[in-house]
């Protein structure tokens, strides 16, 4: 009973770590497009891509998950900002 609980429990936080992670790199890929937007002067959809980004990202503030979701939305973040 013990290992088929540890089996099911090991399986969520498998499933929540790929969820934090492509949240992370969603939200990190649409402030990417946000600044493209701004660039181009192009303010109604920068705005809406930030706010999408900030909607993920709010999902995690104040969750146990939040230090996860930063660390690896900043390495997303980066690799898109040298990828130009």
């Amino acid at each position: 009973m013990r290992t088929y609980f540890f089996i099911v429990l090991l399986s969520f936080s498998l499933i929540a770590c790929t969820s934090v992670d492509s949240d992370a790199k969603e939200a990190a890929a649409l402030v990417k497009e946000s600044i493209d937007y701004t660039r181009n002067n192009e303010l109604e959809k920068a705005k809406d891509m930030y706010d999408k980004s900030q909607a993920i990202m709010n999902r995690y503030k104040g969750t146990k998950q939040y230090e996860a979701f930063h660390k690896a939305y900043t390495i997303y973040l980066s690799a898109q900002q040298q990828n130009k």
